[in-house]
């Protein structure tokens, strides 16, 4: 799908989204960075992504003002190097790292874990899709060697609206990874995510997470229902 075509679906949601491509990719990228990434620089991070996010529609099942006013705290918080710490021992209590554990850790940060039959088709799925995209992934996000990881699916989806204007099968992928893999269980992962945690940047990664996966919905014609559905399905597994 090309960047035109994607703007003229967006426009016609029911509120006013302009989705500019260099918005998506810096949202892509810098909720990549936040799920994995340096603590260091997550307060730049947090910037990005208020910045990028602006064009987001906005939804009725999205807390707005909750949002906002975790922006300004996890930035403020993040300035803080203790406090800044505190989030990456927290994401790694939640997460794991490709070792989830379920005894230990609380919210699984892998699409197989999701939706893999067992038979380990939805690694090689993302394999594929990298491959064909030649995708290759940052040296921090290699060492995990956990491909189907939430940052890592989040990086490639911005390695391939970056592309978009070199070649005209970029924006195909992009979708079709988006349909295929990345809209079918990020959901569920960022509302068990924000239930779950306590840091003000955690949770307001995750709330971003929601909002720009309900906003590529519309920009990639998915329904939006759909996440819905999804939303509502993670709310009841976190209460359990």
């Amino acid at each position: 799908m090309s960047e035109h075509a994607a703007l003229s679906s967006c426009e016609t949601a029911r509120t006013g989204c302009t989705c500019h491509l260099i918005d998506r990719i810096d949202t892509y990228r810098e909720l990549s960075r936040l799920f994995h990434g340096p603590e260091e620089t997550a307060a730049d991070s947090i910037i990005r992504l208020v910045s990028a996010t602006r064009s987001c529609h906005r939804m009725p099942y999205i807390d707005e003002e909750l949002i906002q006013s975790l922006s300004r705290s996890a930035f403020l918080e993040l300035l803080d190097p203790a406090v800044c710490r505190d989030f990456a021992i927290e994401r790694v209590q939640l997460f794991g790292e490709c070792d989830y554990d379920p005894m230990v850790n609380v919210v699984p940060p892998r699409e197989s874990t999701y939706l893999d039959s067992g038979d380990g088709e939805r690694i090689e799925s993302v394999l594929a899709a990298y491959h064909a995209s030649a995708y290759v992934m940052p040296e921090h996000l290699a060492a995990l060697n956990c491909p189907d990881h939430i940052a890592v699916e989040l990086d490639f989806m911005a390695h391939c609206l970056e592309r978009v204007s070199l070649d005209a099968i970029s924006g195909d992928c992009a979708h079709d990874f988006f349909s295929s893999h990345l809209s079918g269980w990020a959901v569920l992962f960022a509302v068990a995510t924000e239930r779950r945690a306590t840091h003000p940047a955690m949770r307001y990664t995750a709330l971003i997470l929601d909002k720009f996966l309900a906003c590529e919905s519309v920009t990639f014609r998915h329904s939006v229902p759909s996440l819905c559905a999804l939303r509502g399905l993670a709310m009841e597994r976190a209460e359990v």
